[in-house]
């Protein structure tokens, strides 16, 4: 994504809601994995993810009929709480 990808070569500050947006721009793209990936990155960003950011992916897993792509999205939300 070219705004996220500013953001970064920037040093703009980034929020739990700008990885929400990121993820949603994949999921609706078709590409779940992309969109999970999004929501994982927020670890390495010291931040906490929330049902929000994780929702994108889990729906778009489910949409392609991927059981084992929602059950990670599942196992990852159980760790965050």
């Amino acid at each position: 994504n070219d705004v996220f990808n500013y953001m970064v070569k920037h040093d703009v500050q980034r929020t739990e809601m700008t990885y929400t947006a990121l993820a949603r721009v994949e999921a609706a793209a078709g590409k779940p994995r992309e969109s999970f990936d999004v929501a994982l990155r927020l670890e390495s960003e010291r931040l906490r993810p929330k049902l929000r950011t994780f929702a994108p992916a889990l729906h778009a897993f489910c949409k392609q009929r991927d059981v084992k792509g929602a059950c990670e999205v599942e196992t990852a939300l159980e760790k965050h709480g």
